[in-house]
């Protein structure tokens, strides 16, 4: 597994384009320790969309499957699979997830992104979700 690009995350507030409110939920400094740099926070409630920005770079993705991070880490049902949240298409450069949280806690995610060669990369995220 390795990690793609890097990760924004923005919060705004619901509404038109024009009356969103905006707050960065990641500290993006260069001098970020490695371990904090997957640490994202999060507004709780259905009035905020959590957006975070996905930066693949010049590689393209066809497939993006969001599941809970510890997921990855069982053997799946009786097939074998584990449930994702499931997005096919093609992804390259910058993209925006949003993300609703109903109620405040911690969410611990993980994003692969799998290209047409069935190569995959993965990024974890841990999400502390507050409220406003």
């Amino acid at each position: 597994m390795g990690n793609f690009g890097g990760v924004v995350a923005l919060i705004q507030k619901g509404g038109t384009e024009a009356n969103r409110i905006g707050h960065e939920l990641r500290n993006q400094s260069a001098l970020l320790a490695p371990p904090l740099q997957k640490v994202i926070f999060a507004r709780a409630g259905t009035e905020w969309e959590n957006l975070i920005t996905l930066a693949f770079g010049g590689v393209t993705y066809t497939d993006l499957q969001l599941s809970f991070r510890d997921n990855a880490g069982t053997r799946g049902d009786a097939q074998g699979t584990i449930p994702v949240i499931s997005w096919t298409g093609s992804f390259t450069g910058n993209q925006q997830l949003g993300l609703v949280f109903k109620r405040k806690g911690q969410a611990v995610l993980m994003l692969r992104a799998i290209n047409a060669a069935g190569d995959w990369s993965a990024f974890e995220m841990e999400i502390e979700v507050i409220t406003a």
